[in-house]
C-alpha cells in the first residue's frame, strides 16, 4: 500500500510563533514516505519521528529534543487528523543553566473538525549535589505548569516538587520527595472546580531491604455553579439565634 498527503502545511502563530523553527526542521514531503506505517482494521497511521542532537550555548546546553508529525486517515466514521509533537509527556526535552535546570514538551492533534488536542508544560528549577567519597546527596527545587485542552475541557495544573537524597557507603540511602499541586478544570459553561493534592513520599533503603511510605492528601473546590448555597450552610435555628443576638 503506498499512502501519501500532499499540499499539507502547519503555521503556527501568535505566542506559538517560535514552534514554527522547529516545525521547519522536518521533511517537507515526509508523508510520501513516511519511515513508520502501520495498518489496521480500523485506518492508517503515518508519520516520522526525528531527534536532534543535544547541543549547548556557553552554560546554556539543550538535550533530548524530539520532533514528530502524525497523519491518521481513518476507514471508520471519523475524520482524519494530523498530530505535531515537540518532545513527549513521558520523555520531555531538558534545559540546563549551570546549577539550574528544567524541561518540558508541546503536541497539538487536528483533524478536519477542528482542535482535538493541545498538552504542553514547562518547569524549571534547581539542583545541587555532593560527593564527599564515604557520602553522597543532593537536593533539588522545581516548579511547572502544565496546560490541556480536550474539546471542551481545560486544565490548567501549576505544581511544586522538592527533595533530597542521602547515600552512606552504598549502603543505606535516604530520600525525600514532596509534591504540591493544584488543578484548574473548566468542563464549558459555569462548571468548574479546583483540585488540589499534597504527597509527601519517603523512600528508606537498608543494604538489600527498601521501604517507602507515601502520605497524600486531596481536596477538590468546586466552582460558582457549584457552591453549596446559604441555607445548606445555616440551619433556620442558628440563624434565628444570630439574628436575636443583634435584636
Amino acid at each position: 500500500m503506498d499512502v501519501s498527503a500532499d499540499g499539507m502545511d502547519l503555521t503556527f502563530a501568535g505566542p506559538l510563533k517560535f514552534v514554527n523553527t522547529l516545525k521547519n526542521l522536518l521533511p517537507a514531503n515526509g508523508f510520501s514516505d513516511p519511515p513508520y506505517l502501520d495498518i489496521t482494521a480500523s485506518g492508517i497511521r503515518a508519520g516520522y519521528v526525528l531527534g536532534i542532537p543535544s547541543f549547548g550555548v556557553g552554560i546554556f546546553s539543550i538535550q533530548n529534543i524530539g520532533l514528530s508529525a502524525g497523519l491518521s486517515l481513518p476507514f471508520v466514521d471519523q475524520p482524519a487528523g494530523v498530530r505535531f509533537a515537540v518532545s513527549e509527556r513521558h520523555k520531555p526535552f531538558l534545559t540546563t543553566v549551570a546549577l539550574f535546570g528544567g524541561g518540558g514538551f508541546f503536541a497539538i492533534a487536528l483533524n478536519a473538525r477542528g482542535i482535538e488536542q493541545i498538552e504542553a508544560a514547562i518547569e524549571f528549577g534547581g539542583n545541587l549535589s555532593l560527593n564527599l567519597g564515604i557520602a553522597s546527596g543532593g537536593v533539588y527545587v522545581m516548579a511547572g505548569i502544565y496546560f490541556s485542552m480536550t474539546g471542551d475541557e481545560v486544565k490548567l495544573t501549576g505544581y511544586l516538587r522538592c527533595g533530597g537524597y542521602l547515600e552512606v557507603l552504598g549502603l543505606i540511602s535516604i530520600s525525600i520527595e514532596f509534591y504540591l499541586g493544584f488543578t484548574y478544570r473548566d468542563k464549558g459553561g459555569d462548571k468548574g472546580e479546583v483540585w488540589g493534592q499534597a504527597t509527601v513520599r519517603v523512600c528508606v533503603k537498608i543494604a538489600f531491604v527498601n521501604k517507602s511510605v507515601p502520605l497524600t492528601v486531596e481536596r477538590k473546590f468546586a466552582g460558582a455553579a457549584g457552591d453549596p448555597t446559604f441555607d445548606q450552610l445555616v440551619e433556620p435555628e442558628d440563624w434565628e439565634a444570630y439574628c436575636r443576638a443583634f435584636a
